[in-house]
Parts: structure tokens; sequence; C-alpha cells
């Protein structure tokens, strides 16, 4: 895991390229992440999902959020990040609840890795995959902090990245459904 000092000597070195319209937040040993304003909405459906088949897939709606979006309980709802994210093949991340939202039952890492070289030929944001837990609605608003990004340092490199492996997944820059594959 890096420490601030490190993540900001691999900031330096180009290892990690991080774009944001705010200032960057560098904890001791993560960088907060905020909530971009672009969040997915899932239809509701009651028919089977089949991961092997996307036409079984439930109908994602964009939904851009000005002031407060209201999750419901129970509800899981994709959310990009503000800050777009870019990854050397030395570096991969994790992310991770901020303790104060758990707390009240908002929970953002159904899916929690970040491959190393994520990112890497254009940064872009991270989706997340927010669930509310809690039997209470949850108010989010963009720009608030939402999650922590931890970095790690790979030792040896990867010998190839994400972008390299997946060249044309999930590249529209914003929260969209699932392009799962079994393989």
């Amino acid at each position: 895991m890096l420490s601030d000092v490190a993540i900001k000597c691999f900031i330096d070195a180009g290892d990690v390229n991080i774009v944001s319209r705010n200032d960057i937040n560098i904890r001791s040993a993560s960088i907060c992440l905020k909530l971009d304003d672009t969040i997915g909405i899932f239809s509701e459906s009651s028919k089977e999902i089949d991961p092997d088949d996307s036409s079984t897939y439930p109908e994602l709606n964009t939904v851009i959020i000005n002031d407060d979006f209201i999750i419901k309980p129970n509800q899981i709802i994709l959310a990009s990040t503000l800050e777009h994210i870019g990854l050397s093949n030395k570096i991969s991340g994790h992310i991770s609840n901020i303790s104060g939202l758990a707390r009240l039952g908002l929970n953002v890492i159904l899916s929690t890795h970040i491959s190393p070289g994520f990112g890497w030929s254009e940064p872009r944001p991270i989706t997340l995959e927010i669930h509310n837990v809690s039997s209470s609605p949850i108010v989010l608003r963009p720009n608030m902090r939402i999650c922590h990004l931890i970095l790690f340092e790979l030792n040896p490199p990867a010998s190839f990245g994400y972008d390299d492996a997946f060249p044309n997944k999930y590249r529209n820059n914003k929260a969209s459904k699932s392009e799962y594959s079994n393989c």
C-alpha cells in the first residue's frame, strides 16, 4: 500500500495520472475521490438476469444530477468519480468506503479492484456500484466525497495493462451497464 509520500512520488514520476476540476485530495494512505454528476439507474424488472446473456440485463438510464439524488433502500446505482484516473503497469488500485458514509448504510465497494494500466491510454473516471444497504433513503450530491482510492506498487510491474487487454471495454467515460464476459 502506498503512503501519501509515495503517492506524490508516483504522480510526479508519471505512473499515476489524476485529472480533476478540483484539487486532488491525498490522504495519508489514499486519494479521496468525489462523486460526478452522472448517475446510472437500472430499470426495475423481476425477470431473471443471466450473466452470459446480455439481452437479459436491465436497462440503464443515465441521469445528470444538479442537486440532491435520493438513493432508495436496497437500490443499486452506477456512478462515476469526478476524477479521471490513469495507472501505469506498476500501479494497481483498490476502492474503499468512506467510513462515515458506510456507517449510514452507503456501500460503494461492490467491485473494488482497479487493474494496473487502467486509464493509462487516456485517464477516465472509475465507475462505482453504489448500494444503499440501510432501511432509509440516503442523499447523494455531486462533488461529495464518495470513496478512497488505495494504491499499490507492483513488483515487478504487470506484463500488460487493462487498457492493453481490453482496449474497447468501458470507454465511454461514464457509468455504463455490464460488459461481462465469461472468459
